[in-house]
């Protein structure tokens, strides 16, 4: 390990006053206190203390961490921001698959649909969320359309482990290149270029079978959203060829199933009843890894001495672990600990090889179970650090964790996800502490008493 050397601060933040010594747990809470105004470059990292006034301070870089990958067993998908659909292969990772399970309500109820109504089409309109997830697709991904046969119980909270029986005929599938290019509508002179939609065609005859007759019939089917619910059930939409993820926009007004009929009374075929997404509907997203050839597999992780890489992956996918194992040896060494730095490179030759998630997030083993609720709540609470991507790195500022480690007398062990992870495709693969070109690293601004 290398010698403390003490280096003069390089901000002026907040002065801390101590006892010489970690005498007591409360001495130690006492002095820790860390208040950042903004955030600054990596090399000023913040010296809080006084030279000069009964304290010296030092940078100490070279703390020994242990690093290793785990899978996830699940996380709640219900109710996530956006749809999740799409499937991955390669040998880091594995084999991993999204599919989206989702109710449609109907615009109205009790619809009247005039004399002798007929449908002419019915489309599947899924709005890609803008930005996308990315731009770029090697290969045409088939999407496909499943009915429900069982309804979506609104008081589960459902994970990326829970599925639904479905029909076996689908509604509807397409094979597509996903295309983000902006465009402006037919017949639009606005002017304003938007992305176009998925369109799936749907069977008509299933349509008129399922939605015309019984609004003809004047059963109950269609009388409330209530009644509906229960009587269509819902949607699966999948891929079953292809190879990336996409985003579409949940909460979209157009993205919808469109039945578009026409009647005695008129000859325009441009009349539509929707069956809406979003609102108030219940959906969630399954998610699938088989890590049985994959890098990231349980099967190979060291988690004595650690690892080469470690995998980062959203929806329920594997995520490093990071312990600093020899941490509690240094505590009588150290008076105030001003700011602690995480910096976890992206592993050489793996930059650009994934869509790397902008932030990753730091959670204690303790806070997981809460963590996977909803991912993306509980930044600002003091449990979790977060870190954005930098220049081929993530930078984590984990004072609070190592503070918390001494008062609780055990080593730190952090887990690395990213953010929002319960609908987030992004990955990616990280230096871990057995790195001969560039690994992980903690940095430590510290404080002595000069007495």
């Amino acid at each position: 390990m290398k010698k403390w050397s003490p280096k003069k601060p390089l901000l002026n933040t907040l002065g801390l006053t101590s006892s010489i010594r970690f005498i007591t747990k409360a001495s130690l809470v006492l002095a820790f206190f860390v208040l950042l105004s903004c955030e600054k470059d990596t090399e000023d990292l913040g010296s809080n203390v006084v030279d000069g006034e009964g304290f010296s301070s030092g940078i100490l870089a070279d703390v020994d961490v242990t690093t290793y990958s785990r899978p996830r067993d699940s996380i709640f998908t219900f109710q996530a921001t956006r749809f999740v659909v799409g499937q991955t292969s390669d040998a880091d990772f594995g084999d991993v698959k999204a599919t989206i399970y989702t109710q449609l309500r109907p615009e109205l109820t009790a619809p009247d649909f005039g004399p002798n109504p007929r449908i002419d089409s019915v489309v599947m309109t899924l709005v890609y969320e803008d930005p996308p997830f990315t731009a770029n697709f090697s290969q045409p991904m088939t999407f496909e359309i499943h009915r429900l046969t069982e309804i979506i119980d609104r008081d589960e909270l459902h994970t990326n482990l829970s599925t639904l029986a479905v029909e076996s005929d689908a509604l509807g599938s397409v094979t597509v290149t996903p295309d983000f290019r902006r465009a402006s509508p037919p017949g639009d002179t606005t002017g304003v270029n938007e992305i176009p939609p998925l369109r799936i065609t749907l069977d008509n005859d299933y349509f008129n079978d399922l939605i015309l007759q019984p609004s003809l019939a004047g059963t109950s089917e269609l009388d409330n959203v209530e009644n509906f619910l229960e009587y269509f059930k819902g949607l699966r939409i999948r891929t079953t060829g292809g190879d990336g993820f996409v985003y579409f926009d949940a909460f979209s007004t157009e993205t919808a199933i469109r039945i578009y009929y026409s009647n005695d009374d008129t000859l325009e075929t441009d009349m539509q009843f929707k069956l809406l997404a979003g609102n108030n509907n219940v959906f969630f997203m399954n998610y699938s890894h088989d890590l049985s050839s994959a890098n990231a597999r349980l099967s190979v992780q060291d988690t004595i001495n650690g690892m080469e890489r470690i995998y980062s992956s959203g929806m329920g996918g594997p995520i490093p672990y990071i312990t600093i194992d020899d941490f509690m040896s240094l505590k009588d060494s150290l008076s105030i600990i001003n700011k602690a730095t995480l910096r976890v490179p992206i592993a050489s030759g793996s930059r650009g090889k994934f869509k790397a998630p902008d932030n990753l997030i730091g959670i204690t083993l303790e806070d997981e179970a809460i963590l996977d609720f909803q991912e993306n709540i509980w930044i600002q609470n003091g449990e979790v650090a977060t870190g954005a991507f930098r220049q081929g790195f993530y930078e984590l500022n984990i004072t609070r964790f190592l503070m918390d480690a001494i008062i609780n007398e055990k080593p730190l062990t952090l887990g690395l996800l990213p953010q929002r992870g319960d609908s987030n495709a992004g990955r990616v693969i990280l230096s871990g502490n057995k790195s001969t070109e560039n690994p992980i690293e903690l940095r430590i601004i510290y404080s002595n008493s000069k007495n």
